[in-house]
């Protein structure tokens, strides 16, 4: 038992934690305006650092950092029991939200969440979740690297997904996919049906394959249709449609300046489409 001015102190560890400096400074800024209100000019250069020194340091060893932990603790078990209740919406929020919380930079609070789950049950879900999340946006950065036609723009794309692959991915979300809004938005929906995917392959309600979480009966349309399996049974799409992508990847555009499709009558005919 460790102590600190005879007072017995609970084990909190510190390592990648944000909460318990966020806290201090919060707690901080309110101490250091009531003392600064309270001391003459002349002394506030020196006594206001050093009685906020003598104060927070306590402070934090034996309120704020216990306090902390305790909060971790309180997050880790709410979300285990959400997962115990309804494990997939715990990987779809996780798998889909993850980057939006990157974006905002508070993904590192998460940190003592993840030690609280590995203190407590030897085991964490939570960063199965992320690590789903970040190859979601991992393989949207690759795709604007594959359909992109502008050579420096492929490049970024390119260096963002190889950082990506590094669990990085602010260079993936700022530098590609958010700055196109589609690619992220089907990254954050990747990400989700990935965890949920995931998540059912752990279950023992369900298959324990990924090919056979998919099939599963009743659960994903594009198996159910028989969509998924025409594609994979012709090799992937035609010789055409891999031909026409290629032309405009190069640059071609047999269709001018028309904005729109359909099937309609007029405008400029490609295969069953009319492009006006």
């Amino acid at each position: 038992m460790v102590r600190f001015l005879g007072v017995k102190l609970s084990e909190t560890t510190y390592t990648s934690t944000v909460l318990p400096p966020l806290l201090l400074v919060w707690v901080l800024s309110y101490l250091e305006h009531f003392i600064e209100k309270k001391l003459p000019d002349a002394a506030k250069p020196l006594l206001t650092p050093l009685i906020c020194f003598v104060v927070m340091v306590p402070a934090t060893i034996m309120v704020i950092g216990p306090a902390s932990a305790i909060t971790a603790n309180a997050i880790a078990n709410g979300y285990n029991a959400l997962v115990a209740f309804a494990p997939a919406l715990a990987g779809a929020i996780i798998g889909g939200l993850w980057q939006v919380v990157v974006i905002f930079g508070v993904h590192w609070g998460i940190t003592p969440v993840v030690l609280a789950n590995f203190d407590m049950n030897g085991c964490d879900t939570f960063q199965a979740f992320q690590t789903i999340a970040v190859v979601a946006q991992v393989a949207a950065a690759f795709g604007v690297f594959i359909k992109s036609r502008n050579k420096e723009f492929k490049g970024v794309a390119l260096s963002a997904g190889v950082t990506g692959i590094f669990g990085i991915t602010e260079p993936t979300i700022y530098g590609v996919t958010l700055r196109l809004k589609k690619p992220f938005i089907c990254g954050c929906a990747g990400g989700a049906v990935g965890a949920v995917v995931m998540n059912r392959v752990r279950s023992g309600s369900y298959p324990n394959t990924i090919s056979e979480v998919i099939y599963q009966s009743g659960q994903f349309g594009p198996a159910m249709t028989g969509w998924l399996d025409s594609v994979l049974s012709s090799g992937g799409y035609t010789e055409t449609a891999m031909q026409a992508a290629a032309d405009a990847l190069a640059g071609s555009n047999p269709i001018g300046d028309c904005l729109s499709f359909g099937n309609g009558n007029w405008g400029i005919q490609i295969g069953d489409h009319f492009f006006h």
